[in-house]
């Protein structure tokens, strides 16, 4: 009885240790975010860092890592963690769009090409893999291949557009205007006509809908 108290408390105090240490990289990464926004890459670097030794299961902050690697011309390193995080979170959009821009940039351009038209077979609504395909058409000087792949990055944006216009209706019917006002912004960052997404925008602000 006594041993199984014993195991208990330990298993207890361990629990509580893990959930420190997630909180406390939590905190660091929001820190490291923060930096990199601000461009202060040596920093954001040092942050993400040690929000990995206090996690070192926090694939956010490790993707984090990679982004700062590339932007302070060290794409090698960045490109290991990202075939890493790949491999082991084959879910995770954002390592593999990053993991094609660091291979673009380090010219393995036929394993970015190979990347791109699986992701492509799949995933036909996400703008920047077509992008970063249009880039990598650029690269091998292909011109008329750059230029269809930038088309089909536009009409991807367009139907982005649309369903954050739809879901911001969707948000007004149900009364959650701050939603509903969230997903116009996002309409507005991604719209080919801002100014037509802007005047819905005012027209929501005023509460013209309502009346």
């Amino acid at each position: 009885m006594r041993c199984g108290f014993i195991l208990f408390l330990l298993s207890t105090g361990f629990f509580a240790l893990s959930c420190s240490d997630s909180a406390a990289a939590e905190l660091l990464y929001a820190r490291a975010s923060d930096a990199y926004i601000r461009e202060d890459f040596s920093n954001a670097l040092s942050l993400a860092d040690e929000a990995l030794r206090a996690d070192g299961d926090f694939f956010q902050a490790r993707l984090l890592k990679a982004k700062l690697l590339i932007f302070t011309e060290k794409t090698g390193d960045a490109e290991k963690i990202l075939r890493a995080l790949c491999k082991r979170y084959p879910e995770f959009t954002e390592a593999r769009l990053w993991y094609v821009r660091a291979l673009i940039m380090t010219e393995r351009y036929d394993k970015a090409e190979t990347l791109l038209e699986r992701e492509l077979a799949l995933n036909q609504t996400d703008w920047r893999f077509y992008y970063q395909y249009a880039l990598l058409a650029q690269k091998q000087n292909a011109a008329d291949k750059r230029l269809s792949l930038c088309r089909k990055a536009e009409q991807a944006l367009c139907d982005s557009e649309k369903v954050y216009i739809e879901t911001a209706d969707i948000w007004l019917s149900l009364g959650v205007r701050s939603n509903a006002l969230d997903a116009l912004d996002k309409a507005y960052a991604v719209s080919a006509h801002p100014d037509a997404v802007a005047e819905i925008i005012h027209f929501v602000k005023r509460g013209d809908d309502i009346r």
